[in-house]
């Protein structure tokens, strides 16, 4: 009886351990990762959007396609309000900002094309 009654007992610790060890690696995930993509229509203006952002780390990408060498301005804001904003243009590639410390609220990430250019922006958070 008390070789049963031991048996019963190692298997409840390792039991409970197994649940303790999953419940750790869960919480180990970012919480907050998020990830947008938004490709304009030819020389139109782009944008894409994240709600419920919690604050934090902001990588912005632009990759605009064209030969007109304009210069333009992505703007991102939280809540409707300038949060802040780059300079690209459709010959400079693909351009990657990141921004530390946002505020927390929506996210809107907006990008402008000239004619014949497409513009496509990502909005990644950590």
């Amino acid at each position: 009886m008390r070789a049963i009654a031991l048996r019963t007992a190692a298997v409840a610790v390792v039991a409970v351990g197994a649940v303790t060890a999953t419940t750790a690696v869960a919480s180990a995930a970012p919480r907050d990762v998020q990830h947008v993509t938004s490709t304009s229509q030819v020389g139109k203006s782009t944008s894409a959007s994240i709600k419920k952002f919690s604050g934090g780390t902001v990588t912005i990408t632009v990759d605009a396609t064209g030969n007109s060498g304009a210069k333009h301005t992505a703007v991102l804001t939280v809540n409707g309000v300038k949060a802040a904003s780059e300079s690209y243009t459709d010959k400079g590639g693909t351009r990657t900002w990141t921004l530390k410390n946002v505020k927390s609220g929506t996210l809107k990430l907006t990008a402008p094309a000239s004619k014949g250019q497409v513009t496509k922006i990502s909005l990644s958070t950590k």
